[in-house]
């Protein structure tokens, strides 16, 4: 019987490096670099690269094939998920940089952000620490028309947010997967244990590439029609994102024989690496985007993802697993967490964005703080035989968290609420801006009240304006 529990464990996290049974593709570092340079240049300077945002998307479709390649893998063999052991190693890998970041970058920007920018910010920031960044914006993009304002140094995190989302839904399409399998296999018996055993690999095959394709159909559909009805919001929401993941899956989820076949067509990796570069020229801010448009850097991944490696004839693979190219893509987590709070906080102190010599010295230190965090933070703690020998030390390292979301929060409680647009008696001045109407004298009932148009005509007739009607 199909069964839910942990995976065997393994030390460390050895998604992008040389293990045993494990094919490394220097490539896929590449294309990591190729999407995060888009992203940094199209921050640094928009009007040089239009469309870099679509390195979100690479981002997205990379990750998708790794993880769901790496579920896959372990659940065709045992027909079991380990899910504090998948969450566990993502938490180990993603976490910690990411609360070093934002602790950093809250502390900066209190020191150089003008104070009514500081609530929006320590908002910001609690909501990235604790992952759902996206349906804030999201929701203020909606409600409350905050997307002309000024970006926080913490804006960027709304992507990661989506990926954490991904994270914690994605295995439970394989439990979904495995309960079906189970089922399918009670009812279609075999007479010998290898026939059992083909059939529930092929059940659960199956059940996983139907229930990857049914979601990725849905979430194309949802974003193709939230991106035409509801563009600001569609932008940042998970359910419109999720198809793009769910892509790399359905690569990742492709049988062997077809999978071999495409990594030989070389020209296939061309025409993707082309796609991804032009979708950061023709894209712009101003199109309505993910929707339909973002299938050109979607299907420009997926294809380099497909033929990009070294077993492609004439394929890009000698120029994405070049050594500058591969040490970028191993940096790349990093330097997407750094280089916005650092291009932000920036603007915010000096009054204007980076310039050309500046911005290029902004680049290198986001890149010295990308390759000391990745150093000392990351491996540091997705390595550590203590935590990666225990599931459930990997999870505990999620509450690394704690620290950032203590500061916005303290921040947040203390801070005073918004001016409704009145003031109180107590406040200094108040008398000076309440107009005090005098009462009028008394009259009598039978007679026919003339009330004066102003405080200053009743003020300059008085009581003789009561004398002289009575006469």
């Amino acid at each position: 019987m199909t069964t839910l529990a942990p995976a065997p464990r393994q030390i460390g996290d050895n998604a992008g490096k040389p293990a045993a049974g494990r094919g490394f593709r220097p490539d896929i570092q590449g294309l990591r670099a190729v999407a995060v340079a888009m992203v940094v240049v199209y921050h640094l300077c928009p009007s040089a690269l239009p469309g870099g945002f679509a390195g979100v998307d690479v981002f997205f479709v990379v990750s998708g094939y790794l993880i769901t390649g790496h579920l896959w893998r372990g659940y065709a063999a045992t027909g079991e998920v380990g899910l504090a052991e998948f969450w566990g190693r993502r938490a180990r890998r993603l976490v910690p940089a990411a609360a070093v970041t934002l602790t950093v970058t809250w502390i900066a920007a209190r020191l150089v952000e003008p104070a009514t920018r500081l609530t929006d910010t320590s908002q910001q920031v609690l909501a990235s620490a604790l992952y759902f960044q996206n349906w804030q914006l999201s929701a203020d993009a909606v409600s409350y028309l905050k997307s002309d304002n000024g970006a926080t140094p913490v804006q960027h995190f709304w992507s990661l947010s989506v990926e954490e989302q991904f994270y914690l839904v994605w295995p439970l399409l394989f439990v979904l997967a495995a309960c079906l399998a189970a089922v399918f296999a009670m009812w279609r018996k075999e007479a010998g244990r290898g026939a059992r055993h083909a059939r529930r690999v092929g059940a659960r095959s199956t059940a996983v590439g139907a229930l990857t394709a049914a979601l990725v159909s849905a979430s194309l559909a949802y974003s193709v029609w939230e991106t035409k009805a509801n563009p600001s919001a569609a932008y940042f929401v998970t359910t419109t994102r999720m198809w793009e993941l769910g892509v790399g899956g359905l690569l990742a989820l492709a049988p062997p024989k077809q999978t071999a076949a495409l990594a030989r067509q070389g020209w296939l990796g061309w025409l993707g690496l082309a796609a991804v570069i032009a979708s950061a020229f023709l894209l712009t801010g101003s199109m309505a985007f993910p929707g339909v448009l973002a299938l050109l850097p979607v299907l420009g991944a997926a294809a380099l993802l497909a033929a990009g490696s070294d077993a492609g004839r004439y394929g890009p693979a000698r120029l994405t697993s070049a050594r500058l190219m591969v040490f970028t893509g191993g940096i790349s987590y990093s330097l997407y967490l750094w280089h916005y709070p650092a291009i932000s906080l920036y603007t915010d102190w000096r009054g204007k964005p980076p310039g050309l010599l500046t911005g290029p010295v902004i680049l290198a230190a986001a890149a010295l703080l990308a390759w000391l965090s990745k150093k000392f933070v990351e491996d540091k703690v997705r390595l550590a035989p203590f935590i990666a020998r225990h599931k459930y030390r990997s999870l505990s390292v999620a509450l690394t968290a704690v620290v950032p979301v203590a500061l916005a929060a303290t921040y947040i409680a203390a801070a005073p609420p918004p001016w409704n647009g009145s003031l109180g008696p107590g406040y200094p001045g108040a008398p000076a801006t309440t107009r005090i109407w005098p009462r009028p004298a008394t009259r009598s009932r039978n007679r026919r009240r003339r009330w004066p148009r102003s405080a200053r005509a009743w003020q300059a007739t008085g009581s003789s304006s009561d004398s002289a009607e009575s006469r």
